[in-house]
């Protein structure tokens, strides 16, 4: 394991953690810690290694994992947890949150990029899981308490995710000048007035 192990100085400044109900990862006092804490693996053991990187990115067969499953991109990790698939269709109860890791806080950790290890093991993963090769980070283990900076919950990820889109929709007047800006002006104050009425389509 040790060479697919990225270098500390290679990390990402942050990693982004979703834990949500009935997830293997459980989060206490201690930090973040694995289903399965006990297991390495050695070059003879590579066979094992694919396969139990295969079961952490596979819903529903997954057995004890020794791995956390972060995200590099905050916005990756937003969306994905808004749409709450583990929850398999039905409405969730908001019930889990987004936890920020700072990297440097954890040096002793080691921590995989998903994308070397599907390049490096010629990793064929499921259909769903392959929308994470790219910012996917699996830890082994554990991950301490103290690297794990802030904790977002649903409600609050998703008004600042409501937030950004109303700003991407909506132009900051700043972006116009001249008669733009008055038109943007109008425009504005328009939807405004009818977001107030109730004539919002």
């Amino acid at each position: 394991m040790e060479k697919f192990r990225r270098r500390h100085a290679e990390l990402p400044a942050n990693l982004y953690r979703v834990q949500y109900p009935g997830c293997q990862t459980a989060l206490s006092g201690n930090g973040l810690q694995a289903k399965e804490t006990n297991v390495t693996y050695t070059e003879d053991d590579m066979n094992a290694f694919r396969e139990s990187i295969i079961k952490q990115l596979t819903w529903g067969h997954r057995g004890d994992q020794p791995y956390i499953t972060c995200f590099s991109e905050k916005d990756h990790a937003e969306n994905w947890a808004c749409k709450e698939p583990w929850n398999h269709g039905e409405y969730g109860n908001e019930s889990w949150s987004l936890l920020t890791i700072d990297t440097k806080l954890m040096p002793e950790a080691y921590v995989f990029s998903l994308k070397d290890l599907v390049t490096q093991l010629d990793l064929a993963l499921p259909e769903m899981a392959s929308q994470h090769v790219k910012g996917g980070y699996l830890c082994l283990h554990r991950i301490p308490t103290t690297a794990i900076v802030y904790s977002a919950s649903a409600r609050e990820v998703k008004n600042d995710v409501e937030d950004r889109k109303w700003q991407e929709t909506y132009h900051p007047l700043d972006d116009y000048s001249g008669s733009d800006l008055e038109a943007a002006e109008n425009n504005w104050n328009d939807d405004i007035m009818k977001m107030v009425e109730g004539d919002w389509n």
